[in-house]
Formats: C-alpha cells, structure tokens, sequence
C-alpha cells in the first residue's frame, strides 16, 4: 500500500478549518456570554470612564470592566434582558466623595459591582451599597439597583399614554395632573431608583416640556426646597425618558 501525500495534504487542510471555525465559534459565543452583563446609559453618564472593557461595542459591558467615577458625578447602568431571567433590573452610582471613585464588574449576576477605590467596601444591603472613608465614617460612593418594568407593563404605559397625549386639547399649556397620570408611569421607575440610591422618602414636583420626539427638551423643579443631590439624580433621570412623540411641544407639571 502505498502512502497517499495527497488526501494526506487535504485532510489535514480541511481538519485546520473545521477546527478554526470551532475555535471562532466558541470564541464568540464566550464573548458574547461575556458582554452580556450591563450596559451603560452614556448620554446621563458623563462623568464616568470605562477601563478593561473587553466588549466590541463601549456600552456593553463585560466583567473585569472597570469603572471610574469623577466626584460628585452618577453613571447609570442597565442588566442586560436574557429569556432565562425573570427581571432585568437598573443601576445607579453616586460619587459622594472629592476623588474618582472605581468601581469594577465583578460578577456576572446581581449586584454586580464592586469598589476598587474602598476594597473592604463590598457588602450590599438590600439592593444598596454604601461605602463610606474608614477613618470619619463619611459616605464616599452610593448605590442603588432596583427591577426595570417588564416589556408588557411597558407596552401598557406605551399605549395609555399614547392615548393621554393625544386627547390634550392644548399642548403647549400645562396639562392637569387628572390627565398625567399614565405620563408620570414612565418617570417613576427612575425617581425610585434616585430616592433608593440617597436613602430619602421627599416628594418631588417636575416641570417639563416634552418635544416632537417624545424627548425631555426642558426640565426643572417646582420646589425650591427639595436636597440637591436628589435634585440632581432626578433631572438627569429625565435624560433616559422616551414618551411617546407629539405632534406639538407639551408642558407637564408631575408630582412624585
């Protein structure tokens, strides 16, 4: 029997490309598993620099991402929606302290995060955490995780509010809170999330103007008295927030 150098030389060929295409294959569904863990809200996250990101795409997040906060700045994430999941959940983040605060992605579940900055800082309580600066007790770094609405409460407020916009016999004056309650559904979830991450029960009284594309294009508090972190939280919650699009600029005054 003579050796065939041939077939040889197309086995071999034909194994190397099977394997390689197995090797890719695997390599992104790995990445893709990986990248699935949050991702940031860049637009209300100004403040925030990502480090050790291994996601194609800079909003998607993978684990080992590093997170760096600048002082008195929030950044805004969301778990990413997967079908063996009951909730999807979003996050926020307060730097409360003078210096950039580090946070890292440490798990592929909730809760997520981590601070580098303050190591011995890793214990959440009830969906929070609170890192404060070991020598004075002061509060250095805040967070809060609270559940999204699902897709079909969502679908709900979409419609009803779709309904409520359009029945506004004049938009470009205030509407009567009688008329904004389904409105208001779409704001709350964030409101929550900003009384959950400074641990506070205050009311708050929006005043915005919705533009053509369902976009906030101006907001502002009624009240002169409310705490200015929960004030700040509260307004760039709103830069999150898709009404449904109007067909003139409509002026909201909400309580929460």
């Amino acid at each position: 029997m003579f050796f065939d150098i041939k077939k040889f030389i197309d086995f071999r060929y034909y194994f190397l490309k099977i394997c390689t295409f197995v090797l890719i294959l695997l390599s992104t569904r790995g990445l893709a598993v990986e990248c699935s863990i949050l991702q940031l809200q860049t637009h209300r996250s100004l403040g925030a620099a990502i480090t050790h990101n291994k996601c194609p795409v800079a909003t998607d997040l993978s684990l080992e991402s590093v997170i760096e906060l600048q002082a008195g700045t929030r950044v805004w994430l969301e778990s990413v929606e997967k079908p063996q999941q009951t909730e999807a959940y979003q996050i926020v983040c307060f730097n409360k302290s003078p210096s950039v605060q580090k946070l890292k992605i440490v798990r592929a579940n909730s809760p997520w995060l981590a601070s580098l900055s303050l190591p011995d800082c890793k214990s959440w309580l009830a969906n929070r955490l609170v890192c404060k600066q070991p020598d004075n007790q002061h509060e250095m770094l805040l967070c809060a995780i609270i559940p999204k609405a699902s897709p079909t409460t969502m679908r709900s407020i979409q419609s009803k509010t779709s309904v409520t916009v359009r029945g506004f016999k004049n938009p470009l004056q205030a509407q009567p809170p009688s008329e904004q309650t389904n409105l208001a559904d779409f704001v709350t979830p964030s409101i929550n999330l900003c009384r959950k991450l400074l641990n506070t029960n205050q009311s708050i009284t929006l005043s915005l103007t919705i533009n053509t594309l369902g976009t906030v294009s101006h907001a502002a508090i009624a009240e002169s008295f409310i705490d200015k972190p929960f004030a700040a939280c509260a307004l760039e919650a709103l830069e999150h927030i898709h009404f449904p699009a109007v067909t003139h600029e409509t002026r909201l005054t909400v309580s929460f």
